[in-house]
């Protein structure tokens, strides 16, 4: 599935922080989470510059941060990580 045939209740419309997790609300209703820790950038950053987000169809960004999350990734799990690409690296 490409970004043109992403489903239409996958659009976020709001995020929230809880515990160690963020929280995905999709238009849908559908909420998924995942921990911080796996956005070491997110988990990093002062509460004012995490609430301090931009929803957009496919993603979600942090202007404060210069960074986000695929949405598409998010939902399907498939996205690269810093030490996916390592590995990558290493293995060449």
């Amino acid at each position: 599935m490409n970004k043109t045939q992403q489903r239409d209740g996958d659009h976020p419309v709001n995020i929230q922080f809880h515990d160690d997790m963020i929280w995905v609300i999709l238009k849908d209703g559908r909420v998924i989470g995942a921990p911080l820790d796996w956005f070491p950038w997110l988990a990093e950053a002062s509460i004012d510059q995490r609430v301090r987000f931009e929803v957009h169809p496919f993603s979600v960004t942090w202007p404060d941060l210069d960074d986000g999350i695929d949405i598409q990734a998010f939902v399907t799990g498939h996205w690269t990580t810093p030490m996916d690409a390592s590995l990558e690296e290493a293995s060449r």
